[in-house]
């Protein structure tokens, strides 16, 4: 993380863990506002958007785990606010948006996670995460009809979401879904067909990756083996040299 100074941008690793060791105190001491007084003295405007809103993600990640958990969430939307006053850019914008609303979700502020997602998609309606957090926010309140509705604009604003593997991963095995895979007619009534299908879709897309990776790792093997006049040695004799060296 590169958190800047006022006067000199800040690209020094040390600095950075330093400053959210600071915060980190202050967050445990309970002492909010000098936390963010102590933010604030190091961003500088635009440059600096994207690290505060990673900062915050920061926070936000260790906040299930904090000794005070509404402290912590308060530090990390306080962030996120922070990132979006400082940037012009309406995709980070609606990142940030998508950020507090999961900040919301998980302390159970559902209207207010609602309308940070809500804001969110009307800037970047081709996104998939706000989209599947008004899914899950509906799942969790089990009311079918949103469910429904949130399921229809998904599909409207992103047609081809069945080629979005992270999307597919999401709706295929995280919890906040369960409802939705273990109702198959709902299912088939939003997506046109049924749970099995799209945990076939899931696997198909893990069988891609997987194929993708193997094929980088043979091209690499291949060149390693074009470019070298013999080949590379095998790990028992890398052990025989190594027990040569030593003696």
């Amino acid at each position: 993380m590169a958190v800047q100074n006022c006067s000199s941008p800040c690209t020094d690793v040390q600095g950075a863990e330093a400053l959210r060791g600071r915060i980190q105190r202050l967050l445990e001491a309970s002492l909010f506002r000098q936390a963010i007084t102590e933010v604030r003295k190091h961003s500088n405007g635009e440059a600096d958007a994207e690290s505060l809103r990673q900062l915050g993600l920061a926070m936000h990640r260790s906040a299930p785990r904090s000794k005070d958990r509404g402290c912590t969430y308060r530090f990390a939307r306080a962030m996120y606010r922070e990132a979006a006053t400082h940037t012009r850019d309406p995709l980070l914008r609606a990142k940030v948006l998508v950020d507090l609303g999961t900040s919301f979700f998980e302390e159970g502020r559902l209207d207010d996670a609602v309308n940070e997602l809500e804001a969110s998609r009307a800037l970047a309606p081709w996104r998939y995460q706000a989209h599947l957090g008004l899914l899950a926010i509906a799942c969790a309140t089990r009311d079918l009809a949103s469910i429904r509705r949130r399921c229809e604009d998904l599909v409207e604003d992103i047609p081809d979401w069945h080629a979005n593997r992270e999307l597919v991963a999401s709706l295929a095995t995280d919890p906040d879904f369960d409802l939705l895979r273990t109702s198959p007619q709902l299912f088939l009534e939003v997506f046109g067909g049924y749970p099995r299908h799209l945990r076939a879709l899931y696997d198909r897309h893990c069988l891609e990756a997987l194929e993708r990776a193997l094929g980088d790792t043979a091209a690499r093997l291949a060149r390693h083996g074009a470019d070298a006049d013999e080949d590379p040695p095998t790990l028992i004799q890398l052990r025989g040299r190594a027990r040569c060296a030593r003696a």
